[in-house]
């Protein structure tokens, strides 16, 4: 009987649920340390937790960082139409600022919309001529496009920027231009070492770990050296620097 009782005390008492805390939104004052997590989040293959992050901003503030890495996500989600619609909202927010354009012709390209990727491209090279990675892209696209004009002089400033140790041509697409072995190579070591900058901070302990075949290499650095191995937007390039790195 006095089980029964005390059952129906607890029957008839209330319970008081806990509501679940959302997750903060961004506070203006820490809006550089929002911006450096999702752009972690994305080099670590996170993209979606990339745009929520940078969702979250642009809910805020139409900052030309969080535009870039809301494209940057979108597109390593295959989201390509999504992609290319935030570049071009980018491009009007920050018109000067050729970062956009990139971004959007490498998304054309994806999308195998030459004419309007080596637009972009050039839209790029306007705003910063140094800007290598379009110089490349734009070359390797006119040539695909059999695109003659200005050509030579594109190709020599292309060559010039790798011997100046420019990190971001590609170097499947430099094999297109009229270099030398010993450019190539300086190519693909450019792009190997960009990429190593990019995706590990502990650049020194990668490089000793890749050239180094009598290191015994823990099951983490493998999976740091898979992440550099696996940056590159084409295969080609991913073969180049597996070939680079065991060399």
């Amino acid at each position: 009987m006095a089980s029964a009782t005390h059952g129906a005390r607890w029957a008839t008492r209330k319970v008081r649920v806990m509501p679940i805390s959302p997750r903060p939104a961004p506070h203006p004052g820490f809006l550089g340390a929002w911006l450096n997590l999702a752009a972690a989040e994305l080099a670590l293959g996170l993209a979606t937790e990339c745009e929520r992050i940078v969702r979250m901003i642009l809910q805020q503030t139409a900052h030309p960082e969080a535009l870039l890495l809301l494209a940057q996500s979108l597109n390593a989600q295959g989201r390509f139409d999504e992609a290319a619609a935030t570049c071009i909202e980018g491009e009007r927010v920050a018109p000067n600022d050729a970062r956009f354009p990139y971004q959007l012709g490498q998304i054309d390209d994806e999308r195998k919309q030459p004419v309007t990727a080596a637009a972009a491209h050039a839209r790029a090279l306007q705003l910063d001529p140094d800007l290598s990675g379009a110089l490349a892209q734009y070359v390797f696209i006119k040539r695909q496009l059999c695109d003659w004009s200005d050509l030579d002089a594109l190709s020599n400033r292309l060559r010039s920027a790798v011997a100046n140790n420019a990190a971001d041509v590609t170097p499947f697409g430099f094999l297109a231009e009229p270099a030398s072995a010993a450019e190539q190579l300086q190519c693909a070591r450019n792009f190997a070492e960009g990429v190593a900058q990019r995706v590990d901070p502990l650049r020194d302990k990668a490089r000793s770990l890749v050239f180094s075949t009598r290191s015994a290499i823990s099951p983490a650095d493998r999976l740091r050296l898979e992440r550099i191995r696996q940056a590159s937007d084409r295969p080609a390039d991913g073969r180049l620097l597996r070939g680079t790195a065991s060399a």
